[in-house]
């Protein structure tokens, strides 16, 4: 049986926010499950890097670590700021430092949103399983 394509615009599904830079906007919008699969891979070893440098989830935000990341993944993998942020190389590096900490600011922003959202469907679909596994295992114990 032939599968069903898609034919939405899957721009509406990650709708972002904007950030203005000089006189141009760029959006950054969540990442796709592809890019975070790709990403995760590239960025693994800067947990490391970033722990040394007492960076933690509960302190990221704070501008002196903001700045610290933004140096951290422009010398190790500009290819990541690139693709997170949807703007080539070249362009990231003629930016100040104090925008590359904006646009990580609003990067990380954007798939915190994305993740909380996630954590709720996980938890309604976890809800819902629920029961029907409590019945499974009733069954099996009658069984």
């Amino acid at each position: 049986m032939k599968r069903q394509s898609l034919t939405i615009n899957l721009e509406s599904l990650f709708p972002g926010s904007t950030l203005e830079i000089g006189n141009e906007s760029i959006i950054i919008r969540p990442l796709t499950i592809e890019q975070l699969a790709i990403l995760s891979k590239k960025v693994s070893g800067l947990g490391k890097i970033l722990s040394e440098k007492n960076i933690t989830w509960e302190n990221y935000s704070s501008t002196e670590n903001l700045v610290q990341i933004a140096v951290v993944l422009l010398q190790n993998v500009p290819d990541v700021l690139e693709e997170a942020a949807n703007v080539d190389i070249a362009s990231l590096n003629a930016l100040p430092l104090e925008i590359i900490v904006q646009i990580i600011d609003k990067i990380i922003s954007e798939n915190l949103k994305s993740k909380e959202s996630l954590e709720k469907n996980f938890k309604s679909l976890t809800e819902k399983f629920l029961p029907v596994e409590e019945n499974l295992t009733q069954e099996k114990e009658q069984i």
